[in-house]
């Protein structure tokens, strides 16, 4: 950090791109849960289902319904 604070504007470049690969992801497990959800709610019988629809159906899935 002592070069840095010597030279603030000539490493703006590597300060960002070390800003964003602390924020990147270390695995995609949760993507892959979301389309799992998915493949298991959009079936061929509701393949016709809108985005609202669906993704209502996905909350409902993953959060439970609210209900007790």
């Amino acid at each position: 950090f002592e070069v840095i604070s010597k030279n603030p504007g000539s490493y703006d470049n590597i300060i960002k791109i070390v800003s964003i690969s602390l924020v990147v992801p270390m695995s995609t497990a949760d993507c892959e849960r979301g389309f799992s959800l998915l493949n298991s709610i959009k079936t061929t019988n509701r393949s016709n289902l809108k985005t609202v629809n669906c993704d209502s159906l996905m909350q409902i899935s993953r959060d439970g319904d609210g209900y007790e």
